[in-house]
């Protein structure tokens, strides 16, 4: 469990970072819209210090990025039916992504709760 969770939080941070980057150089514009990507990287990031040893995570952070996870998979397949119904090249970059973004979500509620039952 825990590797691949430190598997998705890396390939995610990876993911935030770029889209911030991105956000950043390409539209000069985005204002608060990098805030979002940025809070995702480092929420992951912090998530990703506590699989490897940081002593005293805060917990809020873990219950925080597995809602948006599963709000960001959620979100996934409606953009998906809404926009792209008919493309059904896209479907299989739609499902992995919203399979990627659940599991991850599931992954790190699950983590958080096996922290709370070793206090």
């Amino acid at each position: 469990m825990k590797v691949m969770l430190a598997i998705l939080c890396s390939v995610m941070l990876l993911f935030g970072g770029g889209c911030v980057i991105a956000l950043g150089a390409f539209h000069v514009g985005a204002g608060g819209l990098t805030f979002i990507p940025l809070a995702i990287a480092v929420f992951n990031a912090i998530v990703l210090a506590a699989i490897f040893g940081w002593s005293n995570p805060w917990r809020p952070v873990f219950y925080m990025l597995a809602v948006a996870d599963v709000i960001i998979a959620g979100g996934t397949i409606f953009a998906y039916l809404a926009y792209s119904a008919n493309d059904t090249s896209v479907l299989p970059w739609a499902l992995a992504m919203a399979v990627g973004f659940g599991l991850k979500g599931f992954l790190t509620w699950r983590y958080v709760s096996a922290l709370r039952s070793k206090a």
